[in-house]
């Protein structure tokens, strides 16, 4: 695709102020054709989207070495940072807080985000989840029609199997 100016750069292309990114949705920032300002680049199908960049709320995490560490020392003191910020805190480390933090770099979607740890994954039991635990925590962001057992059951019954070898 060619216009007046020469040829349109394609989604992290090389362009500069007086030529126009191949896609629409992009525009030229810092000399790359990119997404604007807190928006995500997303593919959809073979098209590229950007779109706005969903806020974390709140991490429930329980420790599962090398991928969640806790910092022991650090949650029990009484330092205001250390049990409020996703983005800043030295609470946790390890693989998924590297990640999290190293894409938060660049999609800002940790702002005014919380982490709390939790005893287990949960157990539904009694028409219930097991208090402090992940599901528990689902269940109180979602609402209790979300996480109910019986949603989790399917009525689909495949009429035949296919190997492939």
């Amino acid at each position: 695709m060619y216009s007046f100016g020469g040829p349109q750069p394609d989604y992290l292309g090389t362009c500069n102020s007086t030529s126009t990114c191949q896609l629409n949705v992009t525009n030229c920032l810092g000399k790359v054709c990119q997404c604007p300002p807190n928006k995500a680049p997303i593919m959809y199908g073979w098209d590229l989207y950007c779109r706005d960049v969903v806020q974390i709320k709140r991490i429930s995490t329980i420790e599962d070495h090398p991928w969640v560490i806790s910092n022991a020392s650090y949650l029990l003191s009484n330092k205001a940072v250390a049990k409020s910020s996703c983005r800043k805190s030295p609470c946790y480390s390890g693989i998924l807080f590297d990640l999290l933090r190293f894409a938060d770099e660049d999609g800002k979607f940790l702002d005014s985000c919380t982490v709390t740890e939790v005893s287990s994954v949960g157990e539904f039991k009694s028409g219930a989840w097991t208090k402090n635990s992940i599901m528990d925590h689902l269940v109180v962001n979602d609402g209790p029609t979300l996480w109910k057992k019986n949603k989790q059951l399917t009525t689909f019954t495949p009429r035949r199997v296919v190997y492939w070898l």
